[in-house]
């Protein structure tokens, strides 16, 4: 993969959704203007820029376990001289470098299906949370209704044939809803909310 090309392919691919998330992380969580936010599987670091922008008082911290999109994800920061997020290379199923009860949000983006334990990424997750710190992950999800299905193959028309293949296989890598509620009643997260639409879910807790 050219993670140069990939991190520009995601920028303008997910544009409206990494908006669309955005929003909902600062109007629908209403997280506090000044919060301690980590997002979860950064990639090449827009969702922590975006977030960043908008809350230019928060403390963003972007984490991911693949050094090459990192490396992207500081190059981005530089470009959008911002100057309140970080970036960590680190794995969602350790995150012993972070105190409990340390971050008043964690979110994560369309990665959750990549995640080797989900289970314990979240209770790492409740760990590091506080009393009453917020939460998101929206992914993907396999139970694809026809329609869907369709749209997914249309989209997928205009894509170059590398950056098709990537984005089909998060389809097919991720969850179903049936399985994420099991993954979820197997962990200490409590008070969690599901909303969904035709292609994926959003997990949360306000």
């Amino acid at each position: 993969m050219d993670w140069n090309a990939y991190s520009q392919w995601y920028q303008q691919h997910f544009e409206r959704e990494i908006n669309d998330f955005v929003s909902f992380i600062i109007y629908d969580l209403d997280v506090d203007y000044q919060a301690k936010i980590l997002n979860v599987g950064c990639g090449p670091g827009w969702i922590s820029l975006k977030l960043a922008q908008r809350l230019p008082d928060a403390e963003i911290i972007g984490l991911d376990g693949n050094a090459k999109l990192l490396n992207h994800a500081k190059y981005n920061k530089q470009q959008e001289n911002i100057a309140n997020v970080n970036f960590i290379n680190a794995k969602p199923e350790n995150l012993s470098i972070f105190s409990s009860h340390s971050f008043d949000a964690v979110i994560s983006f369309k990665t959750f299906h990549q995640w080797d334990n989900p289970h314990q990424a979240i209770n790492e997750f409740n760990r590091i949370l506080k009393k009453k710190g917020k939460f998101a992950i929206s992914d993907y999800r396999r139970d694809l209704k026809l329609l869907a299905k369709v749209s997914i193959w249309f989209n997928s028309k205009t894509m170059p044939t590398d950056f098709r293949s990537h984005w089909k296989m998060m389809f097919a890598k991720s969850y179903s809803l049936e399985e994420i509620l099991k993954i979820l009643l197997k962990t200490e997260l409590k008070d969690w909310k599901i909303r969904t639409t035709l292609f994926d879910y959003m997990i949360y807790k306000l």
